[in-house]
């Protein structure tokens, strides 16, 4: 299986941190209703900056090594990944200015986290949904913080699916849900769950019935572009999607002017896509040509991906693609800040291709 986020600290809304447990003692308080509501946020594994264009980066706060997993809406919370042991731990940064644990892997990790609202509670709070595999069980499972503490999301799949990674628009009511095959990892099905996407859109630990995306062979989770549209990574292409048009399949296969990592060598495939707005996703150049030039064998192959590289910008109208200063690696996280979109529902479309 490729290489996975091993680490995730995770803050929350101040109502769901009253169900979490004590403050970690790797962590102090951060600065709650400080960070800026627009922008770009980067997270080199121990400083989080606020970056905009045109500017120079601006020091948020330091902080106990860890990686950063996801953002709520407007920066009212953060959710950061910590790697102890062969485990990893989960922690909230509340609206509150305090980090609480609300999960701990003692062998395994987070693989992704979201911050959302429920499917079936499109008008609720919005809460914390993670991803975690427990090796000692060989267990895949999402999870979600409730007032009451992290719960169980029961999912129903096929024989051998298990959950992988969840996403979403910060604060949106549909997800979609990246299995893994535990016969033959780490690429699966796609499904897509929300109140508008099926007649049962479940509950708050039950996910309803789900809309199968059409499959895309990439490491990658989805990239919202907004409440209703998102963007995935197949065979070097990016395709979207519209939540009016499912039936129809993807609205736009954009052909980027610039080759994208569809083989995963890039870190193994880690690399996610980064929604900057509701036009451009930062995506990872290849690298192929580089390692067929160098004759590299896998295991040298694998540690020349491994190297800190740059982001491009997709422009997902046209395809044209721009270089950037955004470099990624095992330990860097970028992710743009979202208004706080209120939910909904999805609308006939007359302008389905």
């Amino acid at each position: 299986m490729n290489r996975v986020l091993a680490v995730a600290l995770v803050a929350v809304v101040a109502a769901i941190a009253g169900g979490a447990a004590a403050s970690p003692p790797a962590f102090g308080r951060w600065p709650a209703g400080a960070l800026p509501t627009t922008g770009l946020l980067h997270d080199d594994g121990r400083q989080l900056w606020s970056v905009r264009a045109g500017r120079p980066p601006r020091l948020l706060w330091t902080h106990a090594r860890a990686r950063l997993l996801a953002v709520a809406p407007e920066a009212h919370a953060l959710a950061y990944v910590l790697t102890v042991g062969g485990g990893a731990r989960l922690v909230l940064l509340a609206r509150d200015g305090r980090a609480h644990q609300v999960d701990r892997v003692r062998a395994g990790f987070i693989a992704s986290a979201a911050f959302l609202r429920a499917p079936g509670d499109p008008w609720g709070r919005v809460r914390l949904y993670w991803t975690r595999f427990d090796a000692r069980g060989q267990r895949f499972a999402l999870r979600v913080m409730t007032g009451a503490g992290p719960r169980r999301v029961r999912v129903g799949l096929r024989l051998g699916e298990v959950p992988y990674r969840v996403a979403g628009y910060p604060g949106g009511a549909r997800l979609t849900l990246t299995l893994t095959l535990l016969a033959h990892p780490p690429r699966g099905d796609t499904l897509l769950f929300g109140a508008d996407v099926a007649p049962d859109p479940g509950t708050v630990t039950r996910l309803g019935t789900p809309y199968p995306l059409e499959p895309a062979p990439s490491h990658q989770a989805p990239a919202w572009l907004s409440p209703t549209q998102w963007m995935t990574l197949a065979n070097g292409r990016l395709l979207l999607y519209r939540v009016e048009c499912l039936y129809d399949g993807p609205q736009r296969v954009v052909r980027p002017a610039r080759r994208l990592d569809a083989e995963g060598l890039v870190d193994e495939g880690a690399w996610p896509l980064v929604p900057l707005d509701a036009h451009t996703v930062l995506a990872m150049p290849s690298i192929a040509a580089a390692v067929r030039a160098s004759g590299l064998d896998a295991s040298a192959a694998t540690r020349f991906g491994a190297r800190p590289r740059p982001y491009v910008a997709v422009d997902t109208r046209r395809g044209a693609v721009a270089t950037t200063h955004y470099v990624y690696s095992s330990s860097d996280a970028w992710f743009a800040v979202r208004p706080d979109l209120r939910y909904r529902g999805a609308s006939a479309a007359r302008d389905c291709r």
